[in-house]
């Protein structure tokens, strides 16, 4: 099921904002953080050239978050380095969507940016 429209622009709105910040003006060329929809998920990634100064870029799963139909609670999922979706142990079921995207940079499990 998709994500309420409502919804999903304000969910599109705080991510534009959280990746746009989140690499510094001088690693532009070299690293990008996006994120897409996926039915009632969104997932957040990593982009970074391939070395060797190749022009290709590989992308790397940070965090997924997931809302549930019918109570609109959120869940957010970690990727280990073989990109399986784990659950995040310490966020308590909430609505508030800047309260799961702020666990991201507030991780003391080191599961988002290791």
């Amino acid at each position: 099921m998709a994500l309420p429209e409502f919804t999903k622009t304000m969910v599109e709105s705080r991510l534009t904002a959280y990746c746009k910040k989140a690499v510094p003006p001088q690693f532009q060329d070299e690293m990008k953080m996006g994120f897409s929809f996926r039915g009632n998920s969104v997932t957040v990634f990593e982009e970074r050239l391939f070395p060797f100064h190749t022009r290709e870029w590989t992308k790397l799963t940070i965090a997924q978050f997931q809302m549930d139909a019918t109570t609109a609670e959120r869940t957010l999922y970690w990727a280990d380095r073989n990109n399986k979706r784990l659950h995040y142990p310490d966020l308590p079921l909430t609505k508030d969507f800047d309260k799961v995207l702020h666990m991201i940079d507030s991780d003391t499990h080191e599961c988002f940016w290791g």
